[in-house]
């Protein structure tokens, strides 16, 4: 990674807008994103070798479910440790309870986040928790 980059993150928003504008702030905060439409098949391999420190979800995505992606992501020897955290609309008690139950690091709100927050919570987040 070039010393501009100080962390990896991997982003599944499957509204381009929203992915463009979190991922243009990110890249700006000095993340390398890897950015996702959806989850595909093939997504817990791509991010088991990308190695993030943080895995960013939408609840509902066109292939698979955010939930869904996060049970793969735990079952995986290589990706259960990356903390995930949901991105969402779904201000919902049972979806926040459920994403806790699953093992997510955080769940926030698309409506109640401004882009530069979330970036300030994601680096909050890593740098607490970085090994």
């Amino acid at each position: 990674m070039p010393n501009s980059i100080k962390y990896k993150i991997v982003f599944v928003d499957d509204d381009d807008f929203l992915r463009k504008l979190y991922v243009s702030r990110l890249s700006e905060a000095g993340f390398a994103v890897y950015d996702f439409a959806n989850a595909t098949d093939d997504f817990v391999k791509k991010v088991a070798t990308i190695r993030p420190d943080l895995i960013s979800l939408d609840i509902i995505n066109v292939k698979r479910s955010g939930f869904e992606t996060l049970i793969l992501l735990k079952k995986n020897k290589r990706t259960k440790d990356i903390p995930v955290f949901f991105l969402t609309n779904m201000n919902d008690p049972w979806c926040i309870q459920k994403s806790k139950d699953l093992g997510a690091a955080g769940y926030l709100i698309n409506a109640q986040v401004l882009p530069k927050e979330l970036v300030e919570k994601y680096v909050k987040y890593i740098e607490e928790h970085r090994k």
